[in-house]
């Protein structure tokens, strides 16, 4: 059975502003607020396999097992209340005629929205903002669904802000595969309960980011993950260190194009990986 995304808590907002008052009285200006979870779908067309609702209407995919509570908004004016899985309002019929483009946008809890149901998910186009804030898990390969139902490599958009900050648990393969809009910004994510990032940026030209950081230690799985990419020695070099000094998973796939440095704590971090660790790494080699 598909697992699935779960938003929580994703807060309403705009570009951020300051709070006067605040300021005023000497206070600490307000964070500026999180932008809702937002995603295009496309109605206007037939959907060539899997279950669909028929032209004009779209059903969000959510599940017996989440928990909702939250507002969508449409995107052709009207918005709606969704607390339960089930209740008639989670399919929703456009007017005549159809936009082949509805920007939908989700504000309040919305724990396990998944895109690998089968009813309508050729509709889902693409996703022009996660969510912000550390609201958003993704789960269940979403942009490896996102990709089968708008037949590119990579999102339309690719968009993506350096202010999201996501979470991501279980399989996401792909989230920017061939997306070359995308160069860095994940630095930040939580990919603690992360087990399957195989082609995360996959031939995404210009993405280069220190990820470091990142809690690797569920990963099973990062083949390709960042071939293709413009990632720097230098980051390749920060990664090696960090994570070479994780309790890593044993017999992980790694493939990055960037080169490491020869002869000193990165490739010493290299080699932990692949004899203590049994990674099969494929990189640019030494420099």
């Amino acid at each position: 059975m598909p697992t699935a995304i779960d938003i929580g808590n994703v807060l309403t907002g705009g570009t951020g502003s300051t709070n006067p008052a605040a300021e005023r009285s000497g206070g600490s200006p307000s964070p500026p607020p999180t932008r809702p979870f937002t995603f295009i779908v496309n109605v206007a067309d037939a959907v060539v396999g899997g279950s669909t609702t028929g032209i004009g209407t779209y059903r969000l995919p959510l599940v017996s097992s989440g928990t909702y509570n939250f507002t969508v908004d449409w995107g052709d004016g009207t918005t709606d209340t969704i607390t339960t899985y089930n209740q008639a309002e989670v399919t929703h019929t456009y007017s005549i005629p159809y936009s082949a483009s509805y920007t939908i946008q989700i504000t309040g809890t919305c724990e396990k929205f998944n895109p690998s149901t089968t009813i309508d998910s050729g509709k889902l186009r693409d996703v022009t903002f996660w969510g912000g804030g550390t609201n958003l898990v993704l789960e269940s390969d979403f942009c490896w669904r996102l990709r089968a139902g708008n037949g590119t490599n990579g999102l339309i958009s690719n968009a993506f802000t350096a202010t999201d900050a996501v979470k991501l648990r279980g399989s996401n393969r792909g989230i920017f595969f061939g997306a070359a809009g995308v160069t860095q910004g994940v630095s930040g994510w939580d990919t603690s309960l992360a087990t399957n990032l195989q082609f995360f940026a996959f031939n995404a030209p210009n993405f280069n980011d220190d990820v470091s950081g990142w809690d690797v230690t569920n990963i099973t799985n990062m083949g390709n993950a960042f071939s293709g990419t413009a990632m720097t020695q230098a980051n390749y070099d920060a990664l090696l260190i960090a994570w070479s000094a994780q309790t890593v998973q044993q017999n992980v796939q790694f493939g990055i194009s960037a080169q490491y440095t020869a002869g000193g704590a990165a490739e010493a971090a290299r080699n932990v990986l692949i004899n203590t660790y049994n990674w099969s790494i494929s990189d640019g080699g030494p420099n």
